[in-house]
């Protein structure tokens, strides 16, 4: 069965990460009776959703499926050795650390976007001109920060990214900035024109929260052992891997997890959180086929799902 999960694609495998996303979450939820309903968006201030235990498993099981959907399909662009479908199970076992019901549910919509950001810049490698990619992942990075406005600083691994596979040309440093900027003109030409008002700033200034609430203090400390671990077996043997590509954006996801822990013990952000269990997934899943020998990888991912009842205990 792990052989089948670690290195093919199959019916079962499908089946079996269905089961992972589902079990552990709606325990939790419907334990749990807690949920947190209260979200933000800023074109409209502060909203509390009616959302009850049901709606919030709905909305957490469909888009973390479409968030590991979208990285088994987009795996393409980085596969080796190992099975597409290994980053989904990477993804879902990392996700299940967090006390899901704790999670404004509005952050969920924003998983699979930044998949496709991470995609974006996976679609630029060894291309000459790479303005339309850099264009498209800092507008759809503005646009996304609509729903968490501290979703913006993602725009810093765009940045790294810059650093780690270009060379230095000031357009390309520049543009990124336009694509964030284009979208907030555009929310306050309308404002303008419908108020005679203009909050551009206003609202560029007043949104990040350097005050954030969430503090799974248990769950956080898990995950980030875990990174320390990854970091430590990729610098180990990360000479087993074939690919140029994937080992210079091995070392791109490691400073960019390393860049959101930052931020996360600055800001304290949910979003935050779920950005650095995107990119880990990415490293865990490099991390299970460079072990020497299958059964390190095989003890590994047994002892990560097993890793995920106890933290499941704990925060029940």
């Amino acid at each position: 069965m792990l052989k089948k999960i670690l290195y093919e694609n199959t019916i079962q495998n499908f089946l079996f990460l269905f089961i992972l996303i589902i079990f552990l979450p709606a325990l939790h939820i419907f334990i749990n009776k807690t949920i947190n309903n209260n979200t933000y968006i800023f074109i409209y201030g502060n909203l509390n959703l009616p959302i009850n235990q049901t709606l919030f498993f709905i909305i957490f099981t469909v888009f973390t499926s479409i968030s590991a959907f979208l990285l088994y399909y987009f795996n393409y662009n980085f596969n080796e050795t190992f099975s597409r479908i290994l980053p989904s199970f990477s993804f879902i076992i990392l996700i299940n650390y967090l006390p899901i019901n704790h999670i404004k549910p509005i952050n969920f919509l924003i998983l699979p976007i930044l998949i496709e950001l991470i995609n974006i810049l996976f679609n630029a490698y060894n291309q000459e001109k790479v303005y339309k990619y850099l264009f498209n992942f800092s507008f759809l990075t503005s646009i996304s920060s609509f729903i968490n406005f501290n979703f913006i600083f993602i725009i810093l691994t765009l940045y790294l990214w810059l650093i780690l596979f270009r060379t230095y040309n000031i357009r390309e440093y520049i543009l990124p900035l336009v694509g964030l900027i284009i979208p907030y003109l555009i929310i306050d030409t309308v404002t303008f024109i419908f108020s005679g008002q203009t909050n551009f700033f206003s609202i560029l200034f007043n949104r990040i929260n350097f005050n954030g609430d969430y503090h799974p203090e248990f769950s956080i400390i898990i995950l980030f052992l875990i990174f320390i671990f990854l970091i430590y077996n990729f610098l180990k043997f990360r000479h087993h891997l074939k690919k140029v590509k994937n080992r210079k954006y091995n070392t791109w996801i490691i400073f960019s997890t390393a860049l959101l822990w930052i931020l996360y013990f600055i800001l304290h952000e949910q979003i935050i959180v779920l950005s650095i269990i995107v990119f880990m997934s990415f490293l865990l899943t490099i991390n299970l086929t460079i072990f020497e020998k299958p059964f390190f990888s095989k003890l590994f991912f047994i002892s990560l799902l097993l890793l995920n009842l106890v933290v499941f205990l704990f925060n029940i």
